[in-house]
């Protein structure tokens, strides 16, 4: 696992590096090293998920973003309705304190998941740009 991925890291550089050295190229001014170069370079850099499951990641994480987004907000605004979902000890005492801070909490839960669903539609994103599918 570990060679593999050792593997592909340098075929990526050595495209990387050929791209520096770039033929097509008269001056450093008027290459378009990004738009011709980078795609090549970045399609060989591990390609974990081909087109249907970058599409099923990417709709379940715009949709998790969304989902855990408003329920972090309406942990936040302490709706009532979200009070059993707050884990609370029943036979302890429970004073208004205590309930906001684990409302605040929970809320901080919920939009840091979030965040999580934002970083994996990143990844997934820059996966379905950088490697084409191969006909």
């Amino acid at each position: 696992m570990i060679a593999i991925v050792a593997r592909r890291l340098i075929t990526a550089l050595r495209a990387v590096v050929v791209a520096f050295r770039c033929s097509c190229c008269t001056s450093s001014k008027s290459c378009r090293w990004i738009r011709t170069h980078l795609p090549i370079a970045m399609a060989k850099f591990f390609p974990f998920c081909g087109p249907a499951l970058s599409a099923f990641c990417m709709i379940m994480s715009v949709w998790g973003v969304i989902f855990l987004g408003l329920l972090g907000v309406f942990f936040h605004a302490q709706a009532v309705t979200l009070f059993p979902d707050l884990a609370l000890d029943h036979h302890a005492n429970l004073d208004v304190a205590t309930v906001e801070e684990t409302y605040a909490k929970k809320a901080t839960q919920c939009w840091i998941a979030a965040g999580l669903y934002l970083g994996t539609f990143v990844v997934i994103f820059i996966q379905n740009r950088f490697n084409p599918p191969l006909l």
